[in-house]
């Protein structure tokens, strides 16, 4: 059965975290809402429950990301203002995570994985038509 819920997520940043949450509320009232939480991951969650919360992140993290954040939401602040817009963010992963960019592989797809290089040229996305269709001005036959 998974650990990992909204409502164990309260639990730990309410317990590991209150005075960022108090921070975060603070800096929701006075901007936009946008903010984050910075989870060490080796000092504070792989100690959290006996690490078997971390250990899912490692395995699922879509589903624990999600509750991480509905669990920043739900949690309690001195503001007592909603933290909706709240997101965490993740660092100092196990070193047994760190993956060079030259080794992903189809095996890391849907793992949590610590990623360093260097941003070397940033360029704009454009769209790829995948499927067209052009319909003949003279005849008005579509062609795919």
């Amino acid at each position: 059965m998974m650990q990992s819920s909204p409502e164990v997520w309260k639990e730990f940043f309410e317990t590991y975290y209150r005075d960022e949450l108090n921070r975060i509320a603070e800096k929701t009232i006075s901007m936009d809402g946008f903010s984050s939480i910075k989870v060490d991951f080796l000092r504070d969650l792989a100690i959290f429950r006996e690490g078997m919360v971390a250990e899912e992140l490692l395995e699922e993290p879509d589903i624990v990301i999600k509750h991480a954040n509905e669990g920043i939401a739900r949690a309690e602040n001195i503001h007592e203002v909603s933290l909706t817009k709240s997101i965490a963010r993740f660092f100092n992963l196990p070193i047994s995570r760190r993956v060079l960019i030259r080794d992903l592989r189809s095996e890391h797809i849907s793992k949590f994985v610590s990623i360093e290089g260097i941003v070397r040229k940033v360029t704009e996305v454009r769209p790829r038509i995948v499927e067209a269709a052009f319909v003949c001005g003279s005849c008005g036959k579509k062609i795919l």
